[in-house]
């Protein structure tokens, strides 16, 4: 299993890297995760504030 870090997670949002999603594909759905304090950060950023 890979755990991604929120600086990661940043990274792939943003930038897309080509080589990075591919590798992905390579993986089983469960097979790479997130912490759900770096989760909770990634929708924090997604969420435009009230």
């Amino acid at each position: 299993m890979i755990l991604l870090d929120t600086n990661i997670c940043s990274y792939i949002i943003n930038a897309k890297p080509e080589a990075v999603l591919k590798r992905f594909q390579q993986y089983r759905l469960g097979e790479i995760g997130l912490c759900s304090v770096v989760a909770g950060l990634q929708v924090e950023n997604w969420v435009p504030a009230v």
